[in-house]
């Protein structure tokens, strides 16, 4: 049956930054957009694409955890999904959306002279009806600039999406060579590309997915592993059963409910390198941590001596730790160490972080880096709502006429020759211990220096991760 409702549309005025570079990328299209869909409409638009060995090649465990991924990476940032009807994979992916509640657009190619793709089932019919419909009328797209062996629904998937998944990947194939297209784009910002990376624990991972695509600027999402353990901190994505009649029958035992549980719990977050983030460094205070040489700051002496009585250190602790112990407590602990003030707070450079790795020295008399490439990165916005004050630099004289509560928010300087000049610093302080738990997932970036760390951190961090390299 012919499709007639709605204008068609030339596919340089679809609504992307980049709609312009599309006629190069895709082809002569013309495409519209069928709203049948209820409810609210996301800002936002993430493809999803997968390279795949089979037809039924998402059942496997490896492939549902990726799909796992990008289901949680949509609910959390509140982003509709968009897929390509003749994918092998497209019905699952409509199907989860359906149960999740996720907004889904499905992009069906046609023409004027084929007809539509016929439905797999009555179910899957009604399905697609309750997405969204993108379809793209090809003219002439078999002569578009030499990409005849790259079908069109997976080339147009993975430009007209704000963001991009990569679901699994085969190096060489076919959506490895669109991903490289993608990131030679200049017109499309960095860090809008996900690609799944299956976890170390999954031993029979059948993907050959190399981690140099971070540093060409793909955003990593490890996925959960394949057997969670109930204990550590995670969950899969599971029908709620709840609401199943009692007495349903075994023969019925693959028939789920409507209700279905989201994947709040999950914690393994997004790891990107940091160049990515340096058009929006400046809008991030950071709080570096160090290595432990005594006690914690929480920790009385008294306390830190029976701790080396019960368990001394095997060996020296490591900065990786003490980023660990933090993201454990989801806190920061205040101090007054070398401050004037009896008000403890926690301390913020408005530097970027390259600023600071490139100031960092080793300071003798403290036996430590007064910088260390570990921390977190929190909006600057949303540390000045909770109370952050940037500090004033004064000299001594000042300081004598400034209250205990000034004192906390002042750094002294000296014009001496041979004194450290700390407004280089660019210090913010927080009076108070600060609680993490309140920061909202976009706010926040863990940053490490090697991808080992970062997957270290992973499973307890609820913030993305930042490699930085120094």
């Amino acid at each position: 049956m012919k499709h007639e409702n709605g204008p068609r549309s030339p596919i340089e005025s679809f609504p992307i930054a980049w709609a312009q570079s599309l006629p190069d990328i895709l082809g002569s299209i013309a495409f519209e957009i069928e709203h049948s869909a209820s409810g609210p409409f996301p800002r936002m638009w993430m493809g999803v694409v997968s390279s795949h060995s089979s037809r039924h090649g998402y059942a496997i465990q490896e492939w549902q955890d990726s799909l796992q991924s990008a289901l949680q990476l949509a609910m959390r940032q509140h982003w509709g999904i968009l897929c390509a009807r003749n994918a092998p994979y497209a019905d699952i992916i409509v199907h989860a959306c359906n149960r999740y509640a996720i907004p889904c657009r499905v992009l069906q190619i046609d023409s004027d002279e084929t007809p539509p793709v016929p439905a797999i089932d009555h179910a899957m019919d009604q399905a697609m009806h309750q997405a969204m419909r993108v379809r793209l009328f090809c003219k002439n797209a078999e002569n578009s600039v030499g990409r005849t062996d790259i079908p069109i629904h997976d080339r147009a998937v993975v430009f007209l999406g704000d963001k991009l998944f990569v679901l699994s990947l085969n190096d060489g194939g076919k959506i490895a060579r669109l991903l490289e297209q993608r990131l030679a784009l200049d017109s499309i910002p960095a860090g809008t590309t996900y690609l799944a990376i299956p976890n170390r624990r999954t031993e029979r991972s059948r993907s050959s997915v190399r981690m140099d695509w971070l540093e060409r600027g793909v955003v990593g999402w490890l996925n959960p592993p394949s057997a969670p353990d109930p204990d550590e901190g995670f969950t899969t994505i599971v029908p709620n059963t709840q609401s199943q009649p009692e007495t349903q029958p075994e023969t019925h035992s693959d028939t789920h409910s409507d209700t279905y549980s989201s994947p709040v719990q999950a914690t393994y977050q997004p790891i990107l390198p940091i160049h990515l983030l340096a058009s929006s460094c400046s809008q991030y205070l950071i709080h570096c941590t160090r290595s432990r040489l005594g006690p914690w700051p929480d920790q009385s002496l008294s306390q830190f001596h029976d701790e080396l009585l019960h368990r001394p250190w095997k060996t020296q602790p490591t900065v990786l730790q003490s980023l660990t112990r933090i993201l454990q407590l989801r806190r920061l602990i205040a101090t007054h160490a070398y401050r004037r003030s009896d008000i403890a707070t926690v301390c913020f450079s408005g530097n970027s972080i390259s600023d600071l790795m490139a100031m960092r020295c080793f300071r003798s008399h403290l036996a430590r880096w007064d910088w260390e490439p570990y921390g977190i990165m929190i909006e600057r916005g949303w540390l000045v709502e909770q109370g952050a004050k940037k500090v004033t630099y004064i000299d001594r004289v000042a300081a004598k006429s400034k209250t205990s509560e000034e004192l906390a928010f002042s750094q002294i300087v000296s014009k001496e020759p041979t004194s450290t000049d700390w407004s280089e610093e660019q210090e913010w302080r927080f009076a108070g211990d600060l609680r993490l738990n309140a920061i909202p997932f976009s706010k926040a970036i863990v940053f490490v220096p090697t991808l080992s760390d970062a997957m270290a951190v992973q499973p307890i961090s609820p913030w993305p991760i930042a490699i930085v390299t120094i």
